[in-house]
């Protein structure tokens, strides 16, 4: 049944992510959630089950910008559940992939982008923020004023997200009121940082009129960072991610905290949010 066949490959998938390493709890910063169309699957051959079945089944995974951690994460998801026909036997105790399966890792604009394209049909999944795919669900904040995204489904939770607030070294920033009249990248447009930048601007009092907003991904921001035309940026990924790594190697940045009475409201309002100490 093709009930039957959906429900062998969710396993997989989460057999997969096991095998990887992940920590399956519930998330409390922002989780990384693998999405897929609550009907994927039916209709057409998603699981073969049988090792020298030579149909195969293409099954995208949406990620982000190259300099975020969505686009390794969703390439080694890829490598975990495929088993193309004519793979090697399975190992016991070793990955072995959904038969027929060729996962490809999509690189896109980011969280939200991921959301409307996997519940409008245009990828079968991909990695979306918790808080993001809860608004995407309810048609609100990003959403808001579209119709809810009721056909979505979580298949498992990855890790914890920070969202860090990086800005160039030598200026002098010490929250996120200072950024008024500054160059800030809230991200680019379609992606869960964007989302999240505007959320916290807003909640310290910081309007998108109050600074020179700029749109641009992980890698466009650490460019200009570099470069002396941005002024700081924000960055909603697991840490460390591999472009804010790279920055404080040079010494060009500092990374300021998010915190005072507004962040404590903004966690009451959004119990996605929590305290999170970014490792050194």
């Amino acid at each position: 049944m093709a009930s039957d066949r959906f429900d062998s490959f969710i396993l997989t998938i989460r057999k997969g992510i096991d095998w990887l390493g992940f920590d399956r709890v519930l998330l409390f910063v922002l989780g990384a959630a693998v999405l897929g169309l609550l009907a994927l699957g039916m209709g057409k051959s998603l699981y073969g089950g049988d090792e020298n079945d030579a149909r195969v089944t293409f099954f995208q995974i949406g990620t982000g910008s190259t300099g975020g951690t969505y686009f390794p994460m969703g390439e080694a998801l890829a490598a975990v559940i495929s088993r193309p026909p004519g793979s090697d036997p399975c190992i016991p105790g070793g990955r072995c992939g959904v038969p027929g399966l060729v996962a490809i890792s999509k690189g896109s604009a980011g969280s939200v982008a991921n959301a409307r394209a996997v519940a409008d049909g245009r990828l079968e999944s991909a990695l979306v923020q918790a808080n993001v795919l809860e608004d995407a669900f309810h048609g609100r904040g990003a959403f808001d004023g579209e119709p809810p995204r009721e056909n979505l489904r979580v298949i498992a939770n990855l890790y914890v997200e920070a969202i860090h607030l990086v800005t160039a070294r030598g200026l002098d920033i010490n929250g996120v009121e200072d950024l008024k009249g500054l160059r800030v990248s809230i991200g680019s447009e379609g992606s869960g940082t964007r989302a999240d930048a505007i959320s916290i601007l807003k909640a310290f009092g910081v309007s998108l009129t109050d600074i020179e907003p700029v749109s641009a991904d992980a890698s466009r921001s650490a460019e200009l960072i570099l470069s002396g035309n941005l002024d700081a940026y924000f960055l909603v990924a697991g840490a460390p991610a591999r472009s804010i790594e790279d920055l404080a190697v040079r010494g060009a940045i500092d990374i300021v905290p998010i915190e005072g009475e507004p962040a404590d409201r903004l966690r009451i309002d959004r119990t996605f949010y929590s305290n999170f100490i970014i490792p050194e």
